[in-house]
């Protein structure tokens, strides 16, 4: 008995399960471009018998699959504006069937095409509510004034076929009930074109809030709950249109609305009118929806986006500073920021198709102890950028971007942040997991106080290779390998090789409670001639080795709305001529113990007695390595540095942090210019004590956001031992800063 009910339980388990296996279909296939090749990165489209889309991106080996399908009919076509379109209707599958379709597709415009040759136009037409719909008549009228029309069949499809080249005017005769009326579109169609053009239609806004007229025939003003008469109930507001729903019968699918002009169902939150939370975006408002930033698409385009950058960004210094003896000074510096961007692709769910972008910096300043430096100019971005393939379902990709552009190498801008001519390959992995970078850029020169690019090439090429790994040991926590190639063949004034390899691997994350930020370099490599070698030997050439290390850690934790920092950085020095062991950068911008609200970050020093301009450092750096940022090539015989700093980050709303430092800093070994200054007969650096730098910052967002915010700064340097006796002087150095910077 027992062993016959369990054969009767097999019995129905298996035919159950062979029942639900058989129940759904698949639709797979491979695409495949004019040549026959396999063709990554094609958008395909199966819409079922209920008008519900689904989506899928051909892989790297033009493959795509759609499975769970319900049996059914069903449509498949292709969603590029690259190739000549693709449909193919009345694909029937049953219960368990696995369909393979190829997907052949053509050249829009076909290479030796006729001028007679005729034109396709074809698409499908969708709804307010994301779904393909049909019965709708098209009008596509030709240059003469003569109509065709066309009627959308159940699956929203639509054709005309055998056009004469030339532009028409395509429109819809009527729209339905509670759709915005389809603005005509001028459509130019070349000789044999196949074009693909899909007609979303919008929806109509909802109806304006209408007031009553109570009997007595005066129009009352609705009263504020708070204000309202004894006994008298508050009016409910208005009803609205509710929002179409939308269903996904079986759960195959979900169609999505149209986001861009959805109608979000309006209420009354507030008692005070003028905090409604919906605002409707206007051309001149950055802060709300707007065409301009990207916000909504342009061009007739459902994935085609624009976004305009217009920036000012002033500033005021006011500074004691170490310019071979303490000298009080004020400088302005005014930055004037256009730029534009157009690309292509509906970001929300996948990488930019394509972008074109451009960025024109105009700088005005001013120093009080000298002469007006300039108006100068720079081109700061000049770029486009294309998708090369979608790896995977989640969108994983790899892209090219080629000419002016911005890259930093690492977290915290340790090695090499800057804006330079150069192409770069990057994309991800593992579902977004892992990111990569793979660059190259040729140098171009910098003005040295504006720092905005010049044309000319500044002999001195860069490789750099990185890799990130998300959630690497320890949830929320990156981990990153990099490494960079750095060979500057020199300047005109100092014509010497030097060729440098950086390996180093960094994190930044979360350990527990504990926010980390690390970073490790390793550097070795050749110097032809280097020029401090040569002045503290006295030789007419000093070719070194290079081996160099820096590090740098940075610990935080939060106590509600206060950040506790620890912040300690090293980065070798070197304790004779011979040999590179100071560490030095290629073009560095730290964001570390403060950043801009540090003092000995923020400026510059120089002192008197060093062989390159008396430059001990450059402002926007934590390194002493005695040369120009921009205008001379790493040098690695260099004191090297040692910085232990604390602080307290305090959010004391949303609009407003405040940053607090204190800060050791001494040179790691002060060897190289203490005898740099005694050749010169100079004293100083008897220790490597640079001073105690303390400083503190806010930043201010009126509106809670980067469009308008306000920087108000001070830190203050005093110097220790060894930095007052190469001065001459141990006053405290000091600098004031206020900026403002705004935005469209």
């Amino acid at each position: 008995m027992i062993r016959g009910l369990c054969a009767f339980a097999l019995m129905v388990f298996v035919n159950t399960a062979t029942s639900s296996a058989q129940g759904r279909a698949t639709l797979d296939g491979v695409v495949v471009g004019p040549s026959g090749a396999p063709q990554p990165n094609i958008t395909l489209v199966v819409t079922n018998a209920a008008g519900i889309d689904r989506r899928s991106v051909s892989d790297a080996n033009g493959q795509f699959v759609f499975g769970g399908l319900q049996p059914g009919v069903y449509r498949l076509r292709t969603d590029d504006d690259t190739f000549a379109p693709f449909s193919q209707d009345q694909i029937n599958l049953a219960g368990g069937q696995t369909q393979t379709i190829r997907v052949a597709l053509q050249s829009r415009v076909p290479v030796a095409a006729p001028q007679t040759a005729r034109a396709t136009l074809q698409g499908t037409v969708i709804g307010p509510d994301g779904r393909p719909i049909g019965n709708t008549t098209i009008i596509l009228t030709n240059p003469q004034g003569v109509d065709r029309r066309a009627v959308s069949e159940a699956t929203g499809a639509y054709v005309f076929g055998g056009l004469q080249p030339g532009t028409y005017r395509l429109r819809i005769e009527d729209p339905g009930p509670g759709v915005r009326p389809f603005a005509p579109l001028e459509m130019p169609l070349a000789p044999g074109e196949q074009r693909q053009f899909d007609i979303r239609l919008q929806p109509l806004p909802p109806p304006p809030a209408t007031t009553t007229t109570p009997p007595g025939g005066d129009e009352r003003v609705r009263q504020s709950p708070t204000r309202r008469e004894p006994g008298r109930e508050r009016t409910p507001p208005p009803e609205v249109a509710a929002v179409p729903s939308v269903t996904a019968p079986g759960g195959d699918f979900e169609a999505v609305p149209n986001r861009w002009d959805y109608r979000w169902a309006q209420f009354k939150r507030y008692q005070d009118e003028s905090r409604q939370p919906l605002v409707v975006g206007r051309p001149l408002d950055p802060y709300n929806q707007n065409r301009a930033k990207a916000d909504f698409p342009i061009g007739g385009s459902s994935s085609l986006f624009a976004n305009l950058n217009l920036q000012l960004n002033s500033a005021v210094n006011p500074r004691r500073v170490a310019d071979g003896e303490p000298v009080s000074q004020v400088f302005n510096n005014n930055n004037f920021v256009a730029g534009a961007e157009i690309f292509r692709g509906t970001t929300v769910f996948e990488p930019k198709r394509w972008a074109v972008r451009g960025t024109i910096v105009g700088n005005v300043n001013r120093l009080s102890t000298a002469a007006k430096l300039g108006r100068t100019y720079g081109v700061e971005e000049a770029f486009a950028e294309k998708r090369l393939a979608v790896l995977g379902p989640a969108f994983d990709f790899v892209s090219i971007r080629g000419g002016m552009q911005n890259f930093n190498s690492d977290f915290r801008g340790y090695l090499f942040v800057d804006n330079q001519l150069g192409v770069r390959l990057f994309g991800n992995a593992r579902s977004n997991r892992d990111q990569y970078n793979v660059a190259y850029f040729s140098m171009r020169d910098r003005d040295a106080v504006s720092q905005l690019h010049k044309f000319t090439s500044r002999n001195q090429d860069v490789i750099i290779a990185n890799y990130f790994v998300q959630d690497f040991g320890a949830p929320g926590y990156t981990f990153m390998a990099n490494l960079h190639v750095n060979h500057d063949k020199g300047v005109e004034a100092d014509p010497h090789a030097l060729q440098v390899v950086y390996a180093g691997f960094h994190g930044d994350g979360k350990w527990g409670p504990l926010s980390v930020s690390h970073a490790y370099y390793e550097a070795f490599g050749q110097d032809d001639d280097n020029a401090v070698a040569r002045a503290l030997t006295g030789a007419a050439s000093a070719p070194i080795d290079i081996s160099a290390r820096m590090a740098a850690v940075e610990l935080s934790w939060d106590a509600d709305w206060k950040r506790y920092r620890f912040s300690w950085f090293y980065g070798s020095g070197a304790a004779s001529a011979d040999k590179g062991s100071g560490f030095d950068s290629i073009t560095d911008n730290p964001n570390l113990a403060g950043g801009q609200f540090m003092f000995w970050d923020q400026q510059k020093a120089t002192v008197d007695g060093l062989p390159l301009a008396n430059l001990l450092k450059n402002n926007f750096s934590l390194l002493p390595n005695l040369r120009g940022k921009f205008n001379q090539r790493s040098n690695f015989v260099n004191p090297g540095l040692m910085l232990v700093n604390g602080g307290v980050d305090l959010r004391l709303s949303p609009k407003l942090r405040v940053v607090t430092n204190v800060s050791q800093v001494r040179l790691a070994d002060p060897t190289v210019v203490r005898e740099l200054l005694r050749l010169d007969g100079r004293d100083g650096f008897e220790d490597g004590t640079i001073g105690v730098d303390i400083g503190v910052g806010a930043k201010l967002r009126p509106f809670v956001n980067e469009n308008l915010f306000v920087v108000l700064g001070f830190s203050l340097l005093k110097p220790g031992g060894g930095l007052a006796s190469a001065l001459g002087s141990n006053q405290p150095l000091h600098s004031f800063v206020g900026a403002i910077q705004l935005a469209y």
